[in-house]
């Protein structure tokens, strides 16, 4: 937790909390609260999630086309996947 000091009795204080890793799945449950006899405004709140690089996952048929619905993609979008060769989309052919 974090909690504001004397500094911000006269003016504000910027409270921040960064690089706060979960090593586990779970909730996460943030608040803000005045336990206080003094008016305090909490402003600008911001909860920014940075997602972990996802590698990309993919399963083909027997003869190299992708199942649809079961891959993960990355980013970026690696082009080279079933035997090495190098996926094409531009035509629109599939």
């Amino acid at each position: 937790f974090k909690q504001v000091s004397e500094v911000a009795k006269d003016g504000q204080e910027y409270l921040s909390l960064q690089d706060l890793i979960i090593e586990e799945e779970g909730l996460v449950q943030i608040f803000v609260a005045n336990e206080s006899e003094v008016d305090v405004w909490f402003d600008d709140l911001k909860i920014v999630h940075s997602p972990a690089l996802i590698v990309q996952e993919n399963h083909y048929y027997p003869f190299g086309l992708n199942l649809v619905g079961m891959e993960k993609e990355g980013l970026p979008d690696h082009k080279f996947q079933y035997n090495g060769k190098e996926k094409q989309e531009e035509f629109g052919l599939n």
